[in-house]
């Protein structure tokens, strides 16, 4: 029927980790509101570990987006010509347009003349909005697509056990030995590192293809019991950067988010598996009503409006967003990380709002 074959178009699970990839990207952004509100507290404090974990757990949201892409472009069958003409003149667009009324923000809260030219060497050297950074590394992917299309069909599932033990070894285990023994002071030499194996763009889509259309073959993967040592896995990976990242403060004296955050990503591999696994294990067994389908696909396909606007929304209504959280501290009695989890949960539906909006417009219904 035609809403089944509509039904396909959609898969569950990929639009669920979507939802919970964005929300926690703004997460990211709440600094010592949230992300980094375990440095307000004493290392001896239960709040402390249990905070930084919850933020060590939430860098996995921009890698993900990069599993998603893999899982879901690296199959498909297009011309050099279609990734250029489609893909990448898409993310252009939207890095631009979006970047200039970023621009237009800071003109108008700096009380600054427009100038075009300040604007366009900041868009190609650096960005106008600092979560955009993502947008430059995607067309870089996007750019590279065409090769791992070729590559990621082309391996075998011992090469990607192979890729993903390298990754955790040399990203994860390597840097806190080294650390271990020489406290940043020497590290191995970079020419025997194999970055581009071991890049973003390259890395994260490899191993989305391999869950989405590899390992989706092998039932024993998607057990219980399976997926409860993944989690086991995780968790103790997660506290191995903790425990890393407070032995850098102690080692350094240092406790800030520009500085603190060296072990944070470590093991962000072994996150991203985890969660892709169980959301499809979940999305596998259970049936969901059409209405829950329709509000899980709504705001999974939103999710990169959400990303464009979020922080111009923030940006505008910081003081009166942050209030937010402040009334639900003092006069509600709010757990600290819980209203400001509660904040990201405004900011995410304001943001999905903006963008069921701005997907009224001609021109910007398929740029979203």
């Amino acid at each position: 029927t035609e809403n089944t074959v509509k039904e396909k178009k959609y898969l569950l699970h990929i639009e669920a980790i979507r939802i919970l990839a964005i929300f926690l990207v703004i997460f990211n952004h709440t600094a010592e509101r949230g992300f980094f509100l375990f440095a307000m507290y004493p290392n001896t404090d239960i709040q402390y570990w249990i905070y930084m974990g919850i933020s060590v757990f939430c860098k996995f949201s921009v890698p993900m987006f990069l599993m998603i892409s893999g899982a879901l472009l690296v199959d498909k069958d297009e011309s050099i010509k279609r990734v250029w003409s489609q893909r990448i003149f898409r993310i252009f667009l939207a890095l631009l347009l979006f970047s200039f009324i970023s621009y237009l923000q800071t003109v108008y809260q700096t009380d600054k003349k427009i100038d075009v030219g300040e604007f366009l060497k900041g868009l190609y050297g650096s960005d106008w909005n600092f979560s955009y950074w993502y947008l430059y590394l995607y067309i870089a992917f996007l750019i590279a697509l065409p090769f791992l299309r070729v590559l990621c069909r082309n391996l075998q599932r011992v090469h990607y056990y192979y890729m993903i033990g390298i990754a955790l070894i040399i990203n994860g285990g390597l840097p806190i030995v080294q650390y271990l023994l020489w406290k940043g002071s020497y590290s191995v030499n970079s020419r025997v590192i194999p970055e581009w194996l071991l890049s973003e763009i390259v890395l994260y889509p490899c191993i989305g293809y391999f869950l989405e259309h590899v390992n989706k073959k092998d039932e024993s993967t998607y057990s219980r019991f399976c997926i409860m040592k993944l989690w086991a896995v995780t968790v103790v990976c997660i506290g191995i950067c903790c425990v890393m990242t407070n032995y850098k403060v102690m080692v350094t004296g240092v406790c800030n988010e520009g500085e603190s955050q060296t072990f944070f990503a470590s093991f962000v591999l072994m996150i991203c598996i985890t969660v892709y696994v169980t959301f499809q294990k979940l999305f596998s067994e259970r049936q969901l009503s059409g209405r829950t389908k329709k509000i899980i696909i709504s705001l999974g396909r939103n999710s990169f409006g959400i990303y464009l606007v979020h922080v111009i929304i923030m940006k505008f209504h910081e003081y009166e967003l942050f209030q937010v959280i402040d009334v639900l501290r003092e006069k509600v009695h709010i757990n600290y990380m819980l209203s400001t989890l509660l904040y990201v949960f405004l900011i995410m539906m304001i943001g999905y709002v903006v963008s069921l909006l701005l997907k009224k417009i001609p021109f910007l219904t398929k740029l979203l």
